[in-house]
């Protein structure tokens, strides 16, 4: 297999590498569980996930998507799972939208129409659990008011639909929960996603390890080594995807093919800190054995919104 090829097979095998880490077993058993129960004699439980970017929300949940589905019939879908990116700054009438765009509807309704509608299809189409990730988005318009009334609709359509509502977003999500008591009593079932402590992460990269197999590689779990990888991607699945992606890129089609310190140490440079001094760089013999944490670098913690 010629390297370029044997790159691109690698890469691809890592892009779409998923981890069942406990936390990830957590969330799918308990989606798992809202989607097998009958609603129609209860008020339909809910479920948040919350964790900062690149932590493999979305990841998760385009997993749990695809192990429901579309069952399509002669006259409408079937749909256990409704998955919804909520757009930038939405508004309700936006998201009920996206959520009808979602479902399959070639054309708009707005006002109560639209609402209608939607509680219809979403018990026609027997949507079991409604997804709706990048919840943030809703709380990144307006004030309280309008979080309380955001908030508001979600209980309701929940209620009127009879299916269970998953609400994935950054940690600034859980102002919807704070400013609607309701709401939050309702939503009280939160699993935080977090950057991989020591022995998950070392599990992680097993994981990772397992595809370059097939090309000279060096150990991604040796002590040296999963020191200086927690310290270049923060624990963060994204972050370790995106820099073995570039290293087998970088490593196997150099002359002499192989994934060694030297292709993490571009790649780090290339792919999670742009330029980044020998002096941040945790594959650098130069590295100062800082956290990449300072404003301006790649786990800089990011502002909330109160």
């Amino acid at each position: 297999m010629a390297t370029n090829q044997l790159a691109a097979s690698i890469a691809t095998n890592l892009r779409h590498t998923f981890i069942r880490l406990p936390q990830v077993v957590r969330i799918l058993d308990r989606a798992q569980q809202l989607i097998e129960t009958d609603w129609d004699c209860s008020e339909p439980d809910p479920l948040v996930v919350l964790g900062e970017t690149g932590l493999g929300k979305s990841t998760l949940l385009k997993h749990l998507l695809s192990k429901y589905p579309r069952i399509e019939h002669e006259t409408l879908s079937e749909i256990p799972v409704l998955y919804v990116e909520v757009p930038a700054r939405s508004t309700i009438p936006r998201l009920c939208g996206e959520m009808l765009k979602s479902i399959g509807l070639p054309f708009q309704i707005a006002g109560d129409d639209g609402e209608a509608a939607l509680v219809t299809l979403i018990r026609e189409c027997k949507i079991k659990l409604v997804i709706l990730d990048e919840i943030n988005h809703l709380v990144e318009r307006g004030k309280s008011r309008t979080h309380y009334n955001v908030g508001d609709w979600v209980k309701q359509m929940s209620h009127k639909a009879g299916a269970s509502f998953l609400l994935a977003g950054t940690p600034r999500s859980s102002n919807l929960l704070k400013t609607n008591e309701q709401l939050g009593d309702r939503f009280a079932e939160v699993v935080h996603l977090r950057p991989l402590a020591a022995r998950q992460f070392s599990a992680a990269l097993q994981v990772f390890q397992a595809h370059l197999t097939a090309v000279d590689a060096v150990d991604l779990t040796s002590p040296a080594l999963l020191k200086s990888m927690a310290f270049a991607t923060g624990g963060r699945l994204r972050a370790i995807r995106r820099l073995l992606v570039r290293a087998v890129e970088i490593g196997v089609c150099a002359a002499s093919p192989k994934v060694d310190v030297g292709a993490l140490s571009k790649a780090f440079a290339e792919v999670i800190y742009s330029d980044a001094p020998n002096s941040r760089n945790p594959f650098s013999a130069k590295f100062n054995g800082l956290p990449l944490t300072k404003a301006g670098e790649p786990f800089a913690a990011r502002s909330e919104f109160t």
